[in-house]
């Protein structure tokens, strides 16, 4: 859990307001370490109600890729 706060915190530092020269690369590898990230807490960990957060953060993140996809002209 620590692992994923800190990749969800540089997926939102690295959307800021602050970072005018956003790097797609960076956020979107970012966003698939997360991804990856709560994919193994899902397996591993037995907390069935945890699991309705990890889909939540799932879904947001496939978003996040999604817009970033098509911002960068890479989208579908």
């Amino acid at each position: 859990m620590k692992s994923l706060r800190t990749t969800l915190e540089a997926i939102r530092k690295g959307l800021g307001a602050d970072t005018p020269d956003l790097n797609f690369d960076v956020v979107l590898h970012r966003v698939a370490d997360a991804g990856s990230q709560l994919g193994r807490l899902q397996v591993t960990c037995c907390a069935p109600k945890r699991n309705v957060l990890y889909t939540e953060i799932l879904q947001n993140l496939n978003t996040v890729q999604v817009a970033l996809s098509k911002e960068r002209g890479t989208g579908h």
